[in-house]
């Protein structure tokens, strides 16, 4: 007899694309995603783009990169199932009108 596979070992798949308030992409995006016993960070794509499989619960997700404010929402992930999370990173206010000057190191 073949032993069955339990719903809860086959993961979830959580997908997205980061945007910017125009809807261009936002390479090198930083994604965190915690629950309970779990937790990943990770980057998106030159793409815009991110794909992490993730056990079955639920998690929150934070979104962020330098010069926007931080996304955040509650996530419900399903065994064999794909959450899909796009983002349209808003711009933070706090920063317009500043000067940022960029140097090498090295």
């Amino acid at each position: 007899m073949i032993p069955q596979a339990r719903s809860d070992i086959v993961p979830g798949k959580l997908v997205g694309v980061v945007l910017d308030p125009l809807r261009a992409i936002i390479p090198g995006a930083t994604i965190t995603i915690r629950g309970r016993g779990f937790r990943r960070e990770f980057w998106c794509s030159n793409e815009g783009t991110y794909s992490i499989d993730v056990p079955s619960g639920t998690y929150r997700i934070r979104i962020k990169h330098p010069g926007f404010l931080p996304f955040r929402r509650t996530i419900h992930i399903r065994s064999n199932n794909v959450t899909r999370v796009d983002v349209a990173l808003h711009l933070n206010p706090r920063l317009f009108g500043k000067t940022w000057i960029v140097t090498k190191r090295g």
